[in-house]
């Protein structure tokens, strides 16, 4: 059996200087509830908005080759489901919904060139802009479009554009390595006795974990181990991941207006106490629906297990997700 790479891919938006990389890095194992707030997160709409306005994703039908794509889906559904859908210990304050098919197998992103103006070529000087965006899932059947997106031994690679000084997830990107892999779903499709075939729930399971802003430990345990054998069989989170999910996407509190970690377009959205902040990227004023109701901190001890205290471009101190208390071998202070 040959453990097989599951990374996350981390995409810098708003740069002039635009970064993309492959993202294999992982938290030593400290405690049974070891988590690693990568420092990006989903904004939730907040108790003021009609129903349905959660993250919503978009499935390419056509599946894998030998998986109905019903099944298939059904399945990756099943994987995001069991992080949002978990009430112990606690109820999350995230969702992640079914929408549309998506007719094609891209990520379903437009960027435009700042300069020159026009397509992203190798011409652009001046960086892209995303335009348009889609949360994308979808099997990559050719070793010619794998080849594109990560290495044959990859499994599956999800994609996380982020605004990188606020943290406020923008996009994100599931691909399953079908070009140089096989799938199972409930024993339909391969035979998980051949070293290539994998079960899709396992994988998604761990890829919707990278989709909600959360990297890698070293606990075997967990399902964000970085690495995954083709007769492994998950059936649902691990305290790991409770831990983590509690954390950052606490339960929503009795509010009528916008809790933490909710999309706002001005502070008057937040709570007062503790003091909060609409924290938006530089340059975003009133009116801008690219900001988060954050907790104001002078040290990480302001902001609880699992934020760091951050300054945001326009010099605001504010709590974003990071190493803080989060199981590690070595806790940071501040």
């Amino acid at each position: 059996m040959t453990a097989r790479l599951l990374p996350a891919l981390a995409v810098v938006l708003w740069s002039a200087a635009a970064a993309a990389q492959i993202d294999n890095s992982a938290l030593e194992c400290g405690s049974s509830d070891t988590y690693f707030p990568r420092g990006d997160h989903w904004p939730m709409r907040g108790s003021d908005t009609p129903a349905g306005t959660g993250v919503t994703v978009r499935y390419q039908p056509n599946g894998a080759d030998g998986v109905t794509s019903g099944a298939a889906q059904t399945a990756i559904q099943n994987a995001f489901n069991a992080w949002t859908n978990t009430t112990s210990p606690c109820s999350p304050n995230i969702d992640v919904t079914r929408g549309t098919d998506y007719p094609s197998r891209d990520r379903g992103d437009s960027y435009v060139c700042v300069s020159p103006a026009g397509p992203c070529t190798s011409s652009c000087t001046a960086g892209c802009n995303l335009q348009s965006y889609n949360n994308v899932v979808y099997f990559v059947n050719t070793t010619a479009a794998w080849a594109e997106i990560a290495d044959s031994q990859t499994l599956a690679l999800t994609t996380n554009p982020f605004i990188p000084d606020t943290g406020y997830t923008v996009t994100s990107d599931m691909e399953f390595n079908d070009a140089y892999f096989n799938w199972r779903v409930s024993g339909s499709g391969c035979s998980s006795s051949s070293s290539t075939c994998y079960d899709v729930f396992t994988v998604a399971i761990h890829e919707a974990g990278h989709f909600l802003g959360f990297n890698h430990v070293q606990c075997a345990d967990a399902v964000m181990y970085p690495s995954g054998t083709n007769t492994m069989t998950r059936t649902g989170l691990s305290s790991h991941e409770t831990k983590g999910l509690c954390a950052i996407y606490r339960a929503r509190a009795a509010v009528t207006n916008k809790d933490t970690m909710e999309q706002c377009t001005s502070t008057a959205d937040c709570p007062s106490s503790p003091t909060h902040v609409c924290i938006k990227p530089q340059g975003h004023g009133a009116g801008s629906t690219w900001g988060w109701c954050a907790r104001t901190c002078a040290t990480n001890s302001n902001c609880g297990d699992g934020f760091i205290c951050a300054t945001a471009d326009v010099g605001t101190r504010f709590c974003k997700p990071g190493v803080n208390n989060t199981g590690q071998v070595s806790p940071s202070a501040v």
